[in-house]
């Protein structure tokens, strides 16, 4: 019902999170809860202060702690590709202990802490092996009839990556009328990476009224990659693309960083409300020396350039915050919020940057940048029957400066701001399981001090980047209003929202090109503020005991503006509305009953463009899927494989233009008492996958594609370990 969902232990979050649940053989689980967690606010004063999490809370058997469980899995892919995991978990409720281990050659990242869990099998290929373990203790006080739970925890890993992947790019950029220019980009790159990291957590109650909190978070970063790129220019006057340069850059990056993170808080419960103090730090330290060789050559004369270039780039970052929160219920339905929030960054950055061995000045740069930002915010709550209005603004005083020293570029800019951000937000608990909630807010957004410079940065002689002095502020509105609703008697969900912004002003991108040289300028620029509308409409259904019939329909549209790039023959810019129209449909019916799960669905995905400046741009692009999915247990088999036409359409890069069929299947065979399952799959079966995307702004429209491990068979071994109930005697 649009609530976010925690996974606790009598209440308590669970050390090891979701991963140790999928863990737990079901005879572990004595019953679950579920139920609308409470804020600590409310459980204190008994008042709805309009926030709450939905919680399934486990009770494990007694016989089924002080246990470990986990998993083993090692497999292998075509070609010498393998994989190998090992995850365990002491399921405890005064001593819980995680042990983490992986390595592999297909490309996935792992990361695995305290709190912390993220697994990425991103774009494409690579290898990592990594260690990581944590310890936490757990131990109450009794104060009454309440049991007040208090935890310290410490965790830790290590962990190595090498990633390399081949990619491309081809950008077109619009020109007044027909003419336009396309660069097409191929490159590679491989990095390599050493991170140990370290962390430590605490939450202590001392008493009822009083909660203590700490946070802390230590790492090392060794990077090192190289990279090579092959950037060819063409324009095109109306009679077909003809190339006009060409340049191919090797870089070779060297660098290390150190990161320290804490945070913490006092927070103090009252009769009415609550005193809470808090504060955190973030400080970065590192360098990175950077090499680069160019070579240029011009098509129409034939000669060739080569420039030899490095850059070494020592930086820090200091960000620091302190907040103080005051909350009081003035009656049972009527609650003040208060809160006063201290900033403040401390950024440096050197570049020490040379050109064919000699310094180079315009390319060389110190750069200081401190703000100190004050915050007031000032809410309330009012509850008033089954609605609540929770009315709210911000106040922020900031203060920048910014020591820039770059060539011709010696400059010391100040910045003083002041802002109002004001938002309200309406709920009404029609019941328990329907609700409506309309929401404002206002928003204002600056532009970073350095773009407001006037700097060149001409470190890539055919691509050159500026700073713009005349940049504005951008105000937005949006209003937002949705409706959740849950019937149990008929199996039904159904969630509808509808957001609408408008903003005055947006910093866009403006590209200028000259033909005589084949050099862009980039620089940002003011334009036009966008209007964006969105409509969604969400329906799940069961049908019966074994159907499901689920719907997610999304409209987007909006108006949008952008630059078109500018020649040295045009006086001024000439400025380019984007109307889009984005329709997005998604239908699946679904079928599950005993052996058998199985389902189909069809997703419509159209998105018109129109440009009101260049016409000959004007598109709708499609990409619809439709597909079927099944899977079938047979003794101790299990049987699975998806099917799926993927057609894409209307795109202006021809290699986006094609229809694919994607199909991939398994088989798993469960064995040793079903604790052991050994898997056979096969992944893009037809080689069909392509790894592409588009994107299309007023000004340009880019598609790209990137290389990934796909179209192989592979083939794993996977052990569980749940430990069955102790013997009590």
């Amino acid at each position: 019902n649009g609530k976010p969902i925690r996974l606790t232990m009598d209440g308590e979050s669970l050390f090891g999170g979701n991963d140790l649940v999928s863990q737990l053989p079901a005879e572990a689980v004595q019953n679950i809860k579920a139920y609308n967690k409470a804020s600590e606010l409310k459980e204190h004063t008994g008042n709805d202060d309009g926030s709450e999490d939905m919680v399934l809370d486990l009770t494990v058997k007694p016989g089924f702690l002080d246990r470990w469980y986990g998993d083993a899995m090692a497999g292998y892919r075509t070609s010498d590709h393998y994989e190998a995991e090992v995850t365990m978990n002491r399921l405890s409720k005064s001593d819980p202990v995680m042990v983490f281990g992986d390595a592999n050659n297909v490309a996935k990242r792992h990361r695995r802490y305290q709190g912390q869990y993220t697994l990425n099998s991103g774009f494409g290929l690579g290898q990592e092996q990594g260690i990581s373990g944590g310890y936490q203790h757990n131990w109450g006080r009794e104060q009454g009839d309440k049991t007040l739970k208090s935890y310290y925890s410490v965790s830790g890993g290590l962990a190595h990556d090498d990633r390399w992947k081949s990619s491309g790019s081809e950008t077109e950029n619009y020109f007044p009328g027909e003419a336009r220019s396309r660069n097409k980009v191929e490159g590679f790159d491989r990095s390599h990476s050493l991170n140990p990291t370290i962390l430590g957590m605490m939450r202590w109650r001392p008493d009822s009224t009083n909660t203590f909190f700490l946070w802390a978070q230590a790492e090392y970063k060794n990077n090192r990659s190289i990279s090579q790129r092959e950037t060819e220019q063409m324009v095109d006057s109306g009679y077909g693309y003809a190339p006009t340069i060409n340049q191919h850059v090797g870089t070779l990056t060297r660098g290390h960083e150190t990161g320290i993170s804490t945070q913490g808080s006092w927070t103090h419960f009252f009769k009415d409300g609550t005193f809470k103090i808090g504060g955190g730090l973030n400080y970065t330290d590192g360098k990175s020396k950077r090499w680069a060789d160019r070579t240029i050559t011009d098509h129409h004369s034939g000669l060739s350039s080569t420039l030899s270039q490095q850059a070494i780039e020592p930086y820090s970052r200091l960000n620091l915050v302190s907040t103080m929160t005051f909350d009081r219920w003035l009656t049972k339905d009527w609650l003040l919020t208060a809160e006063y929030q201290l900033g403040h960054d401390n950024n440096k950055m050197d570049c020490d940057f040379t050109t064919d061995g000699m310094a180079d000045a315009a390319n060389s740069f110190n750069n200081r940048y401190r703000s100190t930002s004050h915050t007031v915010t000032a809410g309330s709550t009012v509850n008033i029957g089954q609605v609540m209005l929770q009315p709210k603004a911000s106040m922020t005083w900031n203060h920048e400066h910014q020591d820039y020293r770059r060539a011709l570029v010696d400059t010391a800019a100040v910045r003083n701001r002041f802002k109002v951000e004001p938002s309200l937000k309406a709920s009404w608990k029609m019941s328990r399981s329907m609700n409506v909630e309309l929401t404002y807010n206002y928003r204002t957004t600056r532009p970073e001090l350095l773009q407001t410079i006037g700097y060149r940065d001409l470190s890539d002689p055919l691509f050159i980047t500026e700073g713009n002095p005349l940049l504005k502020d951008c105000h937005s509105h949006q209003i937002q209003l949705a409706y959740k609703a849950i019937v149990p008697s008929k199996q039904l969900s159904i969630g509808f929202n509808a957001k609408y912004t408008t903003a005055d002003h947006s910093n866009v991108t403006a590209l200028s090109y000259d033909p005589a040289t084949n050099v862009y300028t980039s620089r940002p620029e003011t334009v036009t503020g966008n209007r964006v509308w969105e409509v969604n409409l969400n329906y799940d259904h069961g049908l019966g005991n074994y159907f499901r019939l689920q719907n997610d329909l999304k409209v987007m549209g909006g108006r949008y503006y952008g630059y078109l790039t500018m020649l040295p023959t045009h006086e001024e810019r000439i400025l380019n509305r984007q109307t889009s129209v984005h329709p997005k449909d998604k239908l699946t019916v679904s079928f599950d009953h005993n052996w058998i799960k199985a389902s189909a669905f069809a997703e419509v995905n159209a998105d018109r463009l129109r440009f009101s400046q260049s016409p000959i741009q004007n598109t709708t692009l499609w990409d619809n899927n439709y597909g079927i999915e099944f899977e079938a247990n047979y003794r101790n088999f299990v049987f699975s494989s998806s099917l799926t036409e993927s057609m894409r359409h209307g795109y202006a890069s021809n290699g986006m233009n094609r229809n694919r069929l994607l199909w991939d299947a398994s088989v798993a065979w469960k064995i040793l008492k079903n604790k052991g399952t050994v898997r056979l799959y096969a992944d893009d079966i037809l080689n069909q996958d392509d790894y592409r995307w588009s994107s299309q702004t007023a000004y340009q429209q880019t598609s790209e594609w990137q290389d990934t491990l796909h179209h192989y068979i592979g083939i794993s071994f996977t052990y569980h370990l749940d430990a069955k109930k102790k013997d009590n005697n």
